[in-house]
């Protein structure tokens, strides 16, 4: 969830505002380790080995409590700022806006606003069992895709897409035109690739057919058509020279 999106949850909050006081402490922090970098503290020196690994230093002492039983860390807004280009908010970032706002370091639309309760937002911040479950089963689906790929023997014919047949094919022969050949799953597999120009000739892709028989005698084929496959360009009859695309 981008970081205005889960702002705008909280009840009566102006999420620019809101964002700035995290600005606030994000750069707080920051001044905080130059600070101490620049007086050789311990924890805030780089500790590398020669080949680049890091190496353990003394825990990060950085912390405010800006409110009774709230404390905040760099680590915590870390949260609230993953992918800093977008500023993506963690279930554990959402958690602790929530908190921020409870204590009420935001500024509310109407001063005299009670806190009023962020359901959608809390409900996102509770998800987070939900989206680890989800990325484990993301993370095995890739990595029996790739088992897959690298051992084209364990496909079956009922495993057969395009986008896996092409990265079986590149896994194994690379990028090659024409017609190349290759057992599958015990079915012999032809990739076929012909290739298509613009009108104007500056760019081209390809129509790629992947075809085999069937254990029962069946022919059968996967095509990714190309873009350009029904340009003048292509038809003798019809190419008289440059054009739109």
């Amino acid at each position: 969830m981008l970081l205005l999106e889960a702002l705008a949850l909280l009840p009566d909050v102006k999420p620019r505002l809101a964002k700035q006081t995290l600005d606030d402490f994000d750069n707080d922090f920051s001044n905080e380790h130059y600070n101490a970098y620049r007086r050789n503290e311990p924890w805030a020196q780089s500790y590398v080995r020669e080949d680049g690994t890091p190496l353990p230093k003394p825990p990060d002492p950085r912390r405010r409590e800006p409110s009774p039983g709230l404390i905040i860390t760099p680590s915590d807004l870390e949260e609230c700022f993953k992918s800093r280009e977008r500023n993506r908010v963690t279930p554990a970032g959402a958690i602790l806006l929530i908190r921020m706002y409870e204590a009420g370091l935001f500024e509310l639309r109407k001063k005299r606003a009670s806190p009023g309760d962020p359901v959608k937002l809390r409900a996102y911040a509770n998800s987070l069992p939900e989206i680890l479950e989800a990325m484990r089963k993301d993370e095995e689906a890739r990595q029996a895709r790739a088992l897959l790929i690298d051992q084209p023997e364990r496909i079956t014919e009922q495993d057969f897409t395009y986008s896996l047949l092409n990265s079986v094919f590149i896994r194994h022969h690379g990028l090659q035109g024409g017609s190349i050949q290759m057992r599958i799953g015990g079915l012999l597999v032809t990739k076929s690739v012909f290739i298509y120009w613009s009108n104007s000739g500056k760019s081209h892709d390809s129509d790629v057919i992947f075809s085999w028989v069937s254990a029962d005698g069946t022919a059968q084929k996967i095509q990714k058509e190309s873009l350009y496959a029904n340009n003048r360009h292509n038809d003798p009859d019809r190419n008289w020279g440059l054009g739109r695309e």
